[in-house]
């Protein structure tokens, strides 16, 4: 019998004895991209699991999230007035753990004779053969909760780019002593772009696949801001990637992963509750406890590789297993 591992809680009765993204400035983009440095890679990955329950009368398959979508550190966003081009964040994905995607900030100099001038813009760029997605024809933003998969459209602008613009504005000083002043010059923003629409907004998901040898794989990508000031740059908060190919994840979400659970008997026709998984997720832990009840303390059960096998004993006790994501 197969459940899906997904963040609500589900209950499924086994009926037996045991039953988750101007053109002017591209050269200019090119060369700072050589020199990207202090990556903040973002390794947050959500700690999803699958639970099973059992006693003498039944076998019962939660699936939850433990601690769902941590965040990266805190204080990596540069400060206003932003002087510098860097990387705020790469994003790995896959099971080598290649950089599918850097969010990098550009702060480019005018080298204005009379003030300080700057054009400041935060991108999504994606590397490595990732292709930001579509939510539909008419929506680039996913919404929480939104599948993302292979229905989903690739995302290219009107000149063929795929890099979203989150935050950009233009800053001028005139001297130490003089305040600096910011100029919100993108408000009239083609109304067909991510960062038109991203500017009333607080968050925003950004839906992406990326090619592995065993196929195209999908993930999302969360960005926060406390507030809509134009100034209010987007930080790169949260992320996941299912790990089985061509299958839709949830934006925000953590992968739903599909476990088989069949009711054996072994040699001595003792009966064993049998528990398989996607090779894909082959290096997840599979984890035994006694008890729910804070604070719950979790150990390793022998499995090998895609499945594990587990005694279903003759007295009224009860146990709990989960499949974690290192």
């Amino acid at each position: 019998m197969s459940t899906l591992l997904s963040p609500r809680l589900l209950t499924l009765r086994i009926p037996t004895i045991g039953g988750s993204m101007a053109a002017a400035l591209e050269s200019d983009r090119i060369s700072l991209l050589s020199q990207i440095h202090a990556l903040r890679i973002l390794h947050f990955p959500i700690h999803t699991v699958a639970i099973l329950f059992f006693s003498l009368a039944g076998v019962w398959t939660q699936a939850s999230t433990e601690e769902g979508h941590r965040k990266p550190p805190l204080g990596e966003l540069p400060q206003l007035p932003v002087l510098q081009s860097g990387a705020v964040a790469s994003v790995p994905a896959g099971a080598g753990g290649d950089v599918h995607f850097i969010y990098f900030g550009f702060s480019i100099d005018f080298n204005d004779p009379t003030e300080e001038y700057y054009t400041v813009f935060f991108e999504l760029i994606p590397t490595n053969a990732a292709a930001p997605l579509r939510a539909s024809g008419s929506r680039i933003d996913f919404q929480e909760e939104e599948m993302i998969g292979p229905g989903s459209q690739v995302y290219r602008d009107s000149g063929g780019g795929n890099r979203h613009t989150l935050t950009a504005f233009d800053q001028a000083g005139l001297g130490e002593d003089a305040p600096w002043r910011y100029m919100d010059v993108y408000a009239n923003a083609p109304t067909n772009t991510l960062y038109y629409k991203a500017r009333s907004m607080t968050e925003v998901f950004v839906g992406y696949r990326f090619p592995e040898e065993d196929g195209l794989h999908y993930g999302w990508l969360k960005f926060a801001r406390s507030d809509t000031g134009f100034t209010n740059i987007f930080d790169l908060v949260a992320h996941d990637w299912h790990p089985i190919p061509g299958v839709s994840i949830g934006a925000g979400m953590p992968p739903e992963v599909p476990l088989e659970t069949q009711v054996v008997d072994d040699s001595a026709g003792n009966a064993l509750l049998r528990v398989g998984w996607h090779p894909g997720v082959a290096s997840w832990s599979f984890e035994t406890t006694d008890s729910l009840v804070p604070p719950v303390i979790w150990t390793e059960f022998p499995a090998e590789g895609t499945s594990a096998e587990v005694p279903l004993g003759n007295t009224d006790s009860q146990r709990y297993f989960r499949l974690r994501r290192p």
